[in-house]
């Protein structure tokens, strides 16, 4: 009989802690967002600092964004580039038009005739 029984099952959530800067950063994107056309953050590191993390956290925010200031509308997404097929740059513009396509309902015409054409012109038959 153990003296301290514990659950594994069960999943434990964890407060997003320690990403103040980075999120003071993102946050002052939102201020001045209809300021400007579009905005793209970029975050980088070695490994192990927490980016997947802070990826992680960051739709979070960008809903309760969305919930609070119903006005300004963000179209946003996100690419893991530790996919190594997203590396490739067709393959990571199909995916970024995909998700913008299911997620908005954003039509890439000219993208897709674009790539259907790369794609035939540079992969053998």
């Amino acid at each position: 009989m153990s003296i301290c029984p514990t659950n594994f099952e069960e999943k434990v959530e964890c407060p997003f802690v320690d990403r103040k800067e980075f999120i003071e950063a993102f946050e002052k994107a939102f201020q001045i967002i209809d300021q400007k056309d579009y905005s793209i953050l970029v975050y980088y590191g070695v490994a192990g600092i927490g980016k997947t993390s802070l990826r992680k956290e960051l739709p979070t925010l960008l809903e309760k964004h969305s919930e609070s200031d119903r006005q300004t509308r963000v179209i946003w997404t996100s690419i893991d580039f530790a996919t190594k097929q997203y590396r490739q740059p067709y393959k990571f513009l199909e995916v970024l038009s995909s998700q913008l396509r299911q997620k908005y309902g954003i039509k890439f015409n000219s993208f897709d005739i674009a790539l259907a054409t790369y794609l035939k012109k540079n992969q053998p038959p």
